[in-house]
């Protein structure tokens, strides 16, 4: 018999002798779930429209003041939490806006450069995205036919009086366009959007020329949409839980 077991029987007996009745059990094994404090919460994680579903469909099996929302308009989030101060059946809803796959694939203000070539064969595949097929077929060529011309320009001046003047121009023109129009979503789950993209041109010292996407009508799409969807969310969700701007 092991020392607990000493000390409990001990503890028996002296109930006994005051005339108590002590009934102890022993468990072996696992223990059943009303005796353990550490029950398997719930974390699910789906698009942005998840918190919202879960309060919908079963609001009524949870305390409403024992519920909070996180929502952070930087990140594009939310997460809900049922039963925030129990110790068992926590659970942890959460939702996300996040950019389109493709349009992320394309590198957009990602600063990410392509080859000319090799982005004509990227676009060669994404008609689909283009509402002006001539200018689809206006970009491809021209990106697989670049013609470009690299101008450069360095001026070192010192007029041993103490001031110096250093300055080093480069001028790259082609025929590539300076911009085209897409139609694409730009972030996961929503309707497709038109935006203008400008094409960068940089040239390195061996004169090879990288293009770089970029646009400004984008960026501020997809802080536009993440605000007004997560807004239309919240608004579905606050009469269900407390919500909190993070």
């Amino acid at each position: 018999m092991s020392k607990t077991d000493d000390n409990l029987m001990n503890k028996a007996m002296e109930q006994e002798s005051e005339e108590k009745v002590l009934t102890i059990y022993k468990y072996e094994g696992e223990a059943p779930e009303a005796f353990t404090d550490h029950p398997s919460s719930v974390e699910i994680t789906g698009t942005i429209t998840a918190p919202k579903r879960f309060c919908e469909k079963r609001h009524d099996e949870f305390n409403s003041l024992k519920s909070h929302c996180l929502v952070s308009l930087s990140d594009g989030t939310m997460k809900l939490v049922i039963n925030e101060q129990s110790s068992k059946n926590v659970y942890s809803i959460n939702g996300k806006l996040e950019q389109a796959k493709q349009f992320v694939s394309l590198g957009i203000n990602k600063e990410k450069g392509y080859q000319p070539k090799i982005l004509s064969k990227k676009f060669k595949l994404l008609r689909s995205i283009f509402k002006d097929r001539s200018e689809h077929a206006k970009i491809v060529t021209a990106l697989r036919n670049v013609e470009a011309t690299v101008k450069q320009a360095f001026n070192n001046n010192d007029d041993q009086k103490g001031n110096v003047n250093v300055t080093f121009d480069q001028v790259v023109t082609s025929n590539i366009p300076d911009e085209f129009t897409l139609f694409m979503p730009v972030i996961e789950g929503e309707k497709p959007e038109k935006f203008k993209v400008e094409v960068i041109l940089e040239a390195n010292s061996a004169h090879e020329i990288n293009c770089y996407l970029e646009s400004v009508d984008a960026a501020e799409m997809i802080d536009k949409i993440i605000e007004e969807r997560l807004q239309k969310e919240v608004e579905a969700i606050e009469e269900y839980t407390t919500v909190i701007y993070i």
